[in-house]
């Protein structure tokens, strides 16, 4: 019986040690890696919702799962061992015919420290340009502001080409003399740029026009903070940095049609804003 015991702890060591090098990138599953931090955006208007997958690590490499159109994985970065991930991204589905196979396979390097924002484009029955596939970027952000709040346009609106973003007080307000964001193509992002908190409505034109209004749309104001509770960005509090990402309606025109291919009904193009950075915080961590 002791030599039974001693041969059990002993395999049972085994095991652990064959265990903690199997996690690629960590030689102890207690150990933390570098880590990048990512976040995945499903851009595809025309099919279901979307799996993003790191298919080689089983650790430190959170997949988004059954993200929607105009959805964000999973409540935004996530920490990702830095260094190479093989990347699918699948259909979602309970069929195993449907999920068998993958719209992405491809390889993905991210920097330690380094946050990063990817973005699923095009259309999944879309060929040459429209075809669907992930734009990848390294993400910088502005100085936070005591007074002012940061945000930028983001063009993903497939059948939308080049706008011009105008940003006032209300929707019902005058455009100004100029864009507030000239020419932004599709797939293009602008710079961040700064106005004091308080309302902001955007209003989006093809490029060169200003009228009909593409879109029109209202940011949120946000949560001010307090002692107990930390504050949630939007247009009337400071320091919030935030995206406003342009999408188009989905390709298929009625709740049947989109019902059958798994979609949610988006009739008309949109925006929908994306806090990039929470203002600071008023609690104590």
């Amino acid at each position: 019986m002791r030599f039974q015991r001693q041969l059990l702890i002993a395999l049972a060591t085994t095991v652990v040690a064959a265990c903690a090098k199997d996690v690629k990138g960590v030689s102890n599953v207690g150990e933390i890696p570098p880590l990048a931090y990512v976040r995945y955006l499903n851009a595809v208007s025309d099919t279901l919702a979307t799996d993003f997958r790191s298919i080689d690590h089983l650790t430190y490499a959170t997949p988004f799962l059954a993200t929607p159109y105009r959805a964000m994985g999973y409540g935004g970065y996530q920490g990702y061992a830095a260094g190479s991930h093989n990347i699918r991204v699948f259909p979602n589905s309970t069929n195993i015919a449907v999920t068998s196979s993958w719209f992405v396979d491809t390889t993905l390097t991210f920097t330690a420290n380094t946050y990063y924002t990817i973005v699923h484009v095009g259309l999944g029955r879309g060929t040459g340009t429209a075809k669907q596939g992930l734009k990848v970027f390294a993400d910088t952000f502005p100085a936070q502001s005591t007074t002012n709040v940061s945000y930028r346009v983001w063009n993903v609106g497939n059948d939308l080409g080049a706008v011009d973003v105008y940003a006032t007080a209300l929707s019902t307000d005058a455009l100004p003399a100029s864009a507030t964001f000239s020419n932004v193509a599709y797939n293009a992002r602008s710079a961040y740029v700064s106005r004091a908190a308080g309302t902001l409505a955007l209003r989006v034109f093809a490029t060169g026009t200003t009228t009909p209004a593409l879109i029109t749309a209202t940011m949120t104001p946000g949560t001010a903070g307090t002692t107990s509770v930390d504050p949630i960005g939007g247009s009337a509090v400071a320091g919030t940095i935030a995206t406003a990402m342009i999408y188009s309606k989905t390709t298929c025109t009625t709740a049947a049609d989109c019902t059958a291919r798994g979609i949610t009904l988006v009739a008309a193009p949109s925006i929908v804003w994306w806090n990039d950075m929470q203002p600071p915080r008023t609690t104590s961590p």
